[in-house]
């Protein structure tokens, strides 16, 4: 069966440390026709973000990072606010 990724948005949000943080996790193809797991973190609601993009041959090649990074966003406390279809 085929995999169909196509992003998440995590939020963080403790009021009690002023934390309101956001991490999306999008797998797109960029101008050149390459794939591109694109990760953008974050304070929400403020335009410092950063942003990192890793080129990948396949979804199936990404799909142990993609894994390892929700893995991790979760152990963080992140959790996941919305699947993009």
């Amino acid at each position: 069966m085929e995999r169909v990724f196509y992003g998440l948005v995590f939020r963080k949000v403790d009021p009690r440390k002023n934390q309101d943080r956001m991490y999306v996790l999008l797998w797109q193809e960029n101008l050149f026709g390459e794939w591109e797991l694109v990760r953008i973190w974050g304070r929400a609601g403020t335009d410092s973000r950063r942003m990192k993009a890793t080129r990948y041959p396949s979804l199936e090649a990404a799909w142990p990072e993609i894994r390892r990074i929700v893995r991790t966003r979760i152990r963080h406390g992140y959790r996941a606010f919305v699947y993009l279809s």
